[in-house]
């Protein structure tokens, strides 16, 4: 389910593992990598719905110092 945190829209860890077949952990490494962007709110991890569309769209295995901005060809807007 989707929650606006600071005008940002996000799903949790769980949320966002299911939705790119993984565990939540792996979901927690891409943030600690950069690979997603997210944010911990109340003791809860956060995925933003924008980086998570990304990391669908480009695979989750792609360089995490890089993000999404080098790779971005897709259109999905990420590329800085």
């Amino acid at each position: 389910m989707e929650r606006m945190i600071d005008g940002v829209a996000c799903v949790t860890a769980g949320e966002a593992a299911a939705r790119l077949k993984t565990t939540p952990v792996r979901v927690l490494m891409l943030l600690k990598e950069k690979a997603l962007e997210g944010m911990q709110v109340d003791g809860e991890w956060y995925v933003t719905e924008g980086s998570l569309a990304c990391c669908i769209t480009h695979g989750r295995d792609m360089k995490a110092e890089q993000g999404c901005r080098t790779y971005c060809s897709s259109g999905c807007g990420c590329k800085g």
